[in-house]
């Protein structure tokens, strides 16, 4: 089944949120990714950074419009 997958990655390992932000960045995609009848998921891996992972399945290719 076609999908799209996405792999973010941080290496800096800060953690810290940018100032300004709405606080809804990693909820908010969650939840859109969740809609979609995707996987979501975020990990601090052992070597520091912080890595977000997204798949989210596609449609048979034709157009709805």
């Amino acid at each position: 089944m076609p999908h799209a997958r996405a792999r973010i990655t941080d290496g800096s390992g800060t953690g810290a949120a940018s100032p300004g932000g709405s606080g809804r960045g990693l909820a908010g995609l969650r939840e859109r990714v969740d809609v979609l009848g995707g996987e979501f998921s975020t990990d601090r891996p052992a070597g520091g950074g912080f890595v977000v992972r997204a798949r989210i399945p596609g449609g048979s290719g034709g157009s709805t419009a």
